[in-house]
């Protein structure tokens, strides 16, 4: 077995680009393997990234979610505090 002097290259694609790819996968009259083929992705990647988009751990806005989230933190602890006050 050779021995590899340099490691290996893992390509990271960004949420966004995911969220586009997964998007144009579910287009009418495009498969999978166009979609791989025009964005140059292996035709097993899109399987994997359309069951993460659709159990929510894609989205083509992560900031939006992180908003949203904050927000809901931001007003329970609004509410404990104005009720922990009014005792």
């Amino acid at each position: 077995m050779p021995k590899y002097n340099k490691p290996r290259r893992t390509w990271k694609y960004s949420l966004e680009f995911k969220a586009a790819a997964v998007e144009m996968s579910y287009l009418d009259g495009i498969t999978s393997n166009d979609v791989a083929e025009k964005l140059d992705i292996h035709v097993y990647m899109l399987p994997r990234w359309r069951k993460e988009y659709r159990a929510d751990l894609i989205c083509a806005w992560p900031t939006a979610i992180f908003a949203q989230k904050f927000t809901t933190t931001k007003t329970r602890l609004t509410k404990a505090l104005n009720l922990r006050n009014a005792q």
